[in-house]
Parts: C-alpha cells; sequence; structure tokens
C-alpha cells in the first residue's frame, strides 16, 4: 500500500472519491462533496492523501495543520477495504509525512473505536446541538510515543 498526495488531483473531484469520502460527511450529495472538497483544497494548511493499493485508490484521509499539530477532518476507507488496516496506514502515514507533534481527530461512537486501535487517547464529551445533545470523543495521539503497528 502506498500513500498519495491528492490535494489538487483531478480524482479528487470524481463519483469515485466522493463515494468513499461522503463516508465521513453527514448525509452529504455530490454537491455538498464538491463544495467541501474546493474549500478545503483552497486551504494552505489542509492535506489530503489517499491510500492506493495495486492502482486502485482506498482511503482518503484529509488534515489541517497546525503550528503544534494537525486535526484529522474526514477520514474514510472504501467499503470493501475496511478492516484491513488502511485507516490505520493513512493515519501513521500522514504523521510520517507531516510529522506533528500531536495528531487530534473528533468523532462520534461509530469510529471511535477505530481511533483507540489506532493507539490514540480518548477522551468523551458531549456536544450541545439546539435539538439535541450529542456524545462524542476529542482522539489525540502523541508522535513521541512509540505507533502501535
Amino acid at each position: 500500500m502506498d500513500i498519495k498526495d491528492i490535494k489538487n488531483a483531478p480524482w479528487l473531484m470524481s463519483q469515485e472519491a466522493f463515494e468513499i469520502y461522503s463516508q465521513c460527511m453527514y448525509q452529504a450529495d455530490i454537491e455538498e462533496y464538491m463544495l467541501e472538497i474546493a474549500e478545503l483544497s483552497a486551504k494552505k494548511a489542509v492535506h489530503i492523501f489517499a491510500a492506493v493499493q495495486n492502482n486502485q485508490y482506498t482511503g482518503i484521509i484529509v488534515l489541517e495543520q497546525a503550528a503544534n499539530g494537525a486535526e484529522i477532518i474526514g477520514i474514510a476507507v472504501k467499503k470493501e477495504f475496511q478492516h484491513c488496516g488502511t485507516g490505520k496506514f493513512m493515519v501513521y502515514s500522514a504523521m510520517q509525512i507531516l510529522n506533528p507533534r500531536l495528531l487530534t481527530a473528533e468523532t462520534d461512537s461509530g469510529a471511535v473505536d477505530f481511533y483507540r486501535k489506532s493507539g490514540f487517547a480518548v477522551k468523551e464529551f458531549v456536544r450541545h446541538f439546539p435539538d439535541a445533545d450529542v456524545t462524542r470523543y476529542n482522539c489525540q495521539l502523541d508522535n513521541s510515543q512509540k505507533l502501535p503497528r
């Protein structure tokens, strides 16, 4: 498996890319996806990588870098490649490329186990929305620690 910088790649605006990345967006249609990707791509601090296996794109990770670390904005793996290490590969590859002191992410109960298994420290909190309170999770991975395999 390889990691590829796809921030300015035409493929990122394809139906295939939408089908992968929209899994980590809330009920997105292709127009919302295109708008979000265009906005993210315009930011200098944003990095967009894809996992590639046998010349096939298998996952996408979007990160925003800051002075003291980086935040995972979104991460998604093509359905048939889930639970095969692709997500962890993208996280660890991004850590090697960007070398942030700390990598963070906010997630829900559906993905929190992925972060735990990938070595992130996880803290639960409640986010208050106008229509409901939602349990969320802050996830942090310290780059100075040895990453699990």
